[in-house]
């Protein structure tokens, strides 16, 4: 009996290395890296969340592309941190540090009351800040930690820089959303809504939508919108889920997934390439336009959840788009 066990075991281990290493093998070939070239000395960046994971290497290539970068984070010492390594391993001393709290809409009015003031022109917006695994529960304003910081916050920060974006053109709004979102259904009655298995797919569909409504209202203008899944990667975003889970799936994720850098590919490819520099609202991955989502495909709800948005981060009347 018990050699029988053991033989059960042995062969359910060899099953799951075997379909670890071919998850492994499968994500590292869809990885593509991005081959533009493009110079950006003379251009100014914002990356929100630059201080780690796919935030820091992309703020990091940019660097290297000779670009401004500002580094949009909101603990102080790590943002250093990152600025003296970027620095370092690029090579561009052109790297400042404005501090921002997502989870605060004061703050983040703060940072763009800043910015509008201080900084001539905005050639990137990348919207990169997000977090996953956070406890249900209500900011300062009211609204759901998880909902404010992957979905209020860059909405309400877009909109607050949409006229220095606008005299800035061409130019280009990255927002980093997520095949989740492909997964979703959310609704006006589940916007804002304290669900801890849905809130993170239901924010990463709320990227995509706000994507495409911000392209159309800005049709007009040179400002171009992007959104992207950026791949399955292995990021300290995960820090917040229970340490028990942790334990298993960390060292599951530092195998398969993707890493930091090879995940900030698709951000820098719409960020820089010019093969997509005059399209908008659309949807890539892996370096690439993929085709748009069903979930985010209906443009009437696009636009009644931009409405809602707006009066759920108060928009004052002028500032609406």
């Amino acid at each position: 009996m018990l050699c029988s066990l053991c033989g059960v075991l042995f062969y359910f281990v060899v099953f799951v290395g075997a379909v670890l290493v071919f998850f492994r093998f499968w994500i590292k070939t869809l990885a593509n890296p991005c081959k533009s070239y493009t110079c950006m000395v003379g251009k100014t960046v914002i990356v929100t969340g630059a201080n780690t994971g796919i935030g820091y290497y992309s703020a990091l290539d940019f660097a290297k592309r000779g670009a401004n970068v500002i580094l949009a984070c909101r603990n102080e010492r790590k943002a250093n941190e990152a600025k003296d390594s970027i620095i370092k391993k690029s090579g561009n001393p052109n790297i400042s540090i404005k501090l921002v709290d997502f989870r605060s809409l004061k703050s983040i009015r703060e940072f763009c009351a800043d910015v509008n003031k201080t900084v001539e022109k905005i050639d990137v917006l990348l919207n990169n800040a997000g977090a996953a695994g956070l406890k249900p529960g209500l900011t300062e304003d009211g609204l759901d930690g998880v909902w404010q910081t992957n979905y209020f916050s860059p909405y309400l920060l877009t909109v607050l820089l949409v006229e220095k974006l606008k005299k800035s053109g061409p130019c280009r709004v990255v927002n980093v959303a997520s095949i989740m979102g492909k997964l979703s259904n959310v609704s006006l009655e589940t916007v804002n809504t304290c669900n801890e298995s849905m809130v993170y797919s239901w924010t990463k569909q709320c990227n995509i939508l706000f994507t495409r409504e911000l392209a159309k209202r800005l049709k007009d203008t040179k400002v171009h919108v992007y959104a992207l899944h950026p791949g399955a990667i292995y990021t300290d975003i995960w820090r917040h889920l229970p340490k028990w889970f942790l334990l298993v799936w960390i060292p599951m994720m530092k195998f398969i997934y993707k890493t930091a850098e090879e995940g900030a590919q698709t951000s820098i490819y719409c960020s820089v390439a010019k093969e997509c520099e005059n399209d908008s609202g659309k949807l890539y991955a892996e370096c690439k336009e993929i085709e748009m989502y069903d979930s985010c495909k209906d443009m009437t709800f696009a636009e009644a959840l931009w409405e809602k948005s707006a009066d759920l981060v108060k928009l004052q009347e002028h500032e609406r788009i």
